[in-house]
């Protein structure tokens, strides 16, 4: 017995898979860690220089890359799927007690489920992880219902006794 499901991802759905894994990883990003070093360091090197100007300018910088930093991931993703004709390919995927699927265009990949470290379910999807940054998005939406959603989730939580 399989579970098939056909979908299309959209890059605001996949961007959002990405900060749901980094945060169950409870990965800070990186611009949460720089800015306040450079604040700290620019309002440091202000007060011993006695130039108030590089704190101040350090201080905006931090400020400038604290807001960037999520703004250009977005960003990167967007532009990814609009070069990429790949990505918005419908996706088919079957899953049964073997393993996993992948049908898009004329492109078949199978995996057997010890390809996968674990599953990961979000409130709109399930995360297919396969490494540090690496995974299958699937969304709930594919699925023909509840029962169905309830069937993938023990079958992949049962192969997957880690997720």
């Amino acid at each position: 017995m399989s579970i098939d499901i056909k979908f299309n991802l959209d890059w605001r759905e996949y961007y959002a898979a990405q900060r749901f894994l980094a945060a169950h990883r409870r990965r800070t990003p990186a611009e949460r860690i720089i800015a306040p070093i450079l604040a700290v360091a620019g309002i440091a090197a202000g007060l011993i220089s006695g130039d108030l100007w590089i704190a101040g300018v350090a201080v905006a910088i931090a400020v400038i890359v604290l807001f960037a930093g999520p703004r250009l991931r977005r960003r990167e993703i967007h532009k990814r799927f609009a070069r990429e004709p790949f990505h918005r390919q419908e996706h088919a995927v079957s899953f049964d007690s073997d393993g996993v699927e992948y049908v898009q265009g004329r492109i078949v990949s199978r995996y057997p489920w010890n390809f996968y470290e674990r599953v990961i379910e979000s409130g709109d999807a399930f995360l297919l992880v396969c490494g540090e940054d690496a995974f299958n998005l699937i969304p709930k939406r594919a699925f023909d219902g509840n029962d169905s959603v309830d069937e993938f989730r023990r079958l992949a939580t049962g192969k997957l006794q880690n997720g």
